[in-house]
């Protein structure tokens, strides 16, 4: 009886402490700063991509910065875009001090026609 107690409050400890553990391994995801977004937009300008195709398309361009201030483009949800955009962004250093360096930073990107 005493052992059936024992596992039954271990089990229960356990289950009660998983939604804790799982909150501090999901990344922190913040919108970027102001410096960011107009390095990022500017990069994206310059592409030799025919943006026709993507008018009206939306991304969202998830990113980190590392600890000498690069960009590290980790996803951006649209797989035509995704390998021209990370050789693009990738390593590319950004200014501002309010980036965290290994924060998650989410910036929705919409292709209009001018």
């Amino acid at each position: 009886m005493n052992i059936r107690k024992i596992v039954l409050s271990l089990g229960l400890s356990i289950l009660l402490a998983l939604p804790g553990i799982s909150s501090e391994i999901s990344p922190d995801i913040s919108s970027p700063s102001l410096e960011a977004v107009k390095k990022i937009h500017k990069t994206i300008k310059q592409l030799e991509i025919n943006f026709d195709k993507y008018v009206n398309t939306e991304i969202k361009l998830k990113f980190m910065v590392n600890g000498d201030r690069q960009l590290i483009v980790l996803s951006t949800g649209n797989s035509a875009l995704d390998l021209t955009l990370k050789k693009a962004l990738n390593y590319q250093s950004i200014e501002g001090n309010d980036l965290i360096p290994y924060k998650v930073y989410i910036l929705p990107i919409r292709f209009e026609k001018k």
